[in-house]
């Protein structure tokens, strides 16, 4: 309670789930954290199982304040096992300058232009030649 006041506050707070991990037919409670407060990024501080070689930390919290049941945590978990070494991607870019482009742009608006300037005088020959009794 004292945590929920300095949440509302915007005190220093800390805030946790209490989760039941089993395995190899062990069973331990861990609880990973939330500490934040004082307008800071909110640290998530991981649990370990003592038997298991894996981290779990908070990866969201969504609390709902009108009905608590309906609170949500979502976790991370990490396997300490796997390389640390992270797979990394490489993206190449390749930027040139062309400094004559200029001319292609003002060729392919002359050429817009004169196409439009020939339509309209095809259309005014047409009517040009249409008798009027028709």
């Amino acid at each position: 309670d004292m945590d929920k006041e300095k949440m509302v506050v915007g005190g220093g707070f800390s805030i946790g789930a209490i989760l039941e991990v089993s395995a190899e037919g062990k069973t331990e409670r861990i609880k990973p954290l939330m500490k934040g407060g004082s307008g800071a990024q909110p640290e998530f501080i991981p649990a370990k199982p003592s038997f298991v070689n894996v981290e779990m930390k908070i990866a969201k919290l969504q609390p709902n304040r009108e009905d608590p049941s309906k609170s949500r945590v979502e976790l991370s978990y990490r396997d300490l096992n796997a390389s640390s070494v992270p797979k990394t991607e490489t993206l190449i870019v390749e930027a040139s300058v062309k400094p004559l482009i200029n001319l292609v742009w003002a060729g392919t608006i002359t050429l817009l232009v004169g196409f439009i300037i020939t339509i309209i005088r095809r259309v005014q020959e047409a009517k040009l030649k249409i008798p009027d009794g028709l």
